[in-house]
């Protein structure tokens, strides 16, 4: 393929993940989730990865490779056997190869009995056809020179961001499932000071940001709703989320007996400038945690209103504040099912948010009217 072919298939499989239901992300970069160099290094890349929170609150993902021309294998089944190896590592349950070549049905059956799917440009083309893609022709935010455009402009022009270029594009989908979300507020917070709230760009920073706290707080659903489907009260639920997202009870309980120590410390003048800890929490929790605790219930009372969560972020920004509202409502929803129900959690997901890492209050009343202009 030609670099223009590329990018046009990039933008088809986009297309495809969004109308299947998964929210779909370029260019993530895998990483060894053990590294034991100074600087780690790449392992590989793929090109669109989707991943949904299905009908039956489980995690859905799919990859896709999409280069050709010289990066093409010259046997196409090989391709498929790589990819296979891919989606194993990251956990995928679907693979999409699409070459600029015609693909032998021995090699086509070859790849099916992997679960990888192989096509060429025209056999995409025409398998798109299927689906009503007339609801993407008065918007952009699936284009890839959008999505290029707006990595540029962000982490070319704020090094102090950049950090959260990396926790997009790889650490994010190497981290446990359990800290994911631990660790995005942890890393939004470090940073929070630097957003320029008069800058569109981080405000689609900071939305892009929820779209994968959505998406940590739906992998954690698919955990909780068929094991504490009816928690026998507040309290227990509370000890089982501390559980998962410090990693079990084991290591909970070992890190809290730490926190609990340094308190003391702290509390008989022993230790210095511990700035950290001027909360009056007892126990090691995440910040705010009896407003987490309702937000996460809100998520067990209405699990499937959670399904477009990231969808619904991810049109906020590339579909609104990035093309300045260019973008007609009634556009935006004819790619999305919204109601006043995924409104109200992700209303909640912000205030969360908000209340603990501080971003400035402009972008806050920003996302907050964006939200409201698709009540109904």
């Amino acid at each position: 393929m030609t670099q223009k072919n590329d990018i046009q298939v990039k933008e088809m499989v986009y297309k495809l993940f969004w109308i299947l239901g998964h929210i779909p992300f370029y260019e993530v970069n895998l990483y060894s989730s053990i590294g034991l160099t100074p600087r780690r290094q790449q392992i590989t890349d793929i090109d669109v990865l989707g991943i949904k929170l299905t009908n039956s609150l489980t995690i859905e993902k799919i990859i896709a490779e999409c280069k050709g021309g010289r990066q093409a294998s010259r046997q196409p089944v090989s391709k498929s056997l790589w990819l296979k190896g891919v989606m194993d590592y990251f956990g995928a349950h679907m693979g999409i190869v699409v070459l600029n070549k015609r693909i032998p049905e021995e090699h086509r059956l070859a790849a099916f009995a992997l679960n990888v799917r192989l096509f060429s440009n025209e056999e995409l083309e025409k398998f798109m056809k299927v689906y009503n893609l007339e609801i993407f022709k008065n918007i952009d935010f699936y284009q890839y020179t959008t999505f290029k455009n707006f990595t540029q402009k962000v982490f070319s022009s704020d090094s102090n961001l950049l950090n959260l270029k990396d926790v997009l594009f790889h650490k994010f989908w190497i981290w446990p499932d359990e800290m994911k979300l631990r660790f995005t507020l942890g890393e939004i917070k470090k940073v929070s000071k630097y957003f320029n709230a008069s800058s569109k760009f981080h405000t689609v920073l900071l939305l892009e940001m929820f779209v994968i706290i959505s998406v940590a707080l739906q992998i954690m659903l698919s955990y909780f709703y068929p094991i504490y489907l009816s928690p026998e009260s507040k309290e227990y639920l509370s000890d089982r989320l501390k559980f998962y997202l410090y990693g079990g009870k084991e290591t909970y309980d070992y890190l809290n007996f730490l926190y609990e120590k340094i308190l003391k410390l702290k509390s008989q003048g022993t230790l210095f400038n511990l700035s950290s800890l001027t909360n009056k929490k007892t126990n090691l929790s995440l910040p705010y945690w009896e407003e987490f605790i309702q937000l996460f219930k809100g998520f067990l009372e209405n699990p499937l209103g959670s399904i477009f969560l990231p969808h619904l972020f991810r049109i906020i920004g590339f579909g609104k504040i990035l093309v300045d509202n260019k973008n007609s409502i009634n556009y935006l929803k004819a790619v999305l099912p919204i109601n006043n129900l995924m409104l109200k959690m992700a209303a909640d997901i912000v205030d969360y948010v908000y209340s603990v890492v501080k971003f400035p209050e402009e972008m806050y009343m920003t996302i907050k009217n964006n939200l409201h202009e698709f009540i109904s």
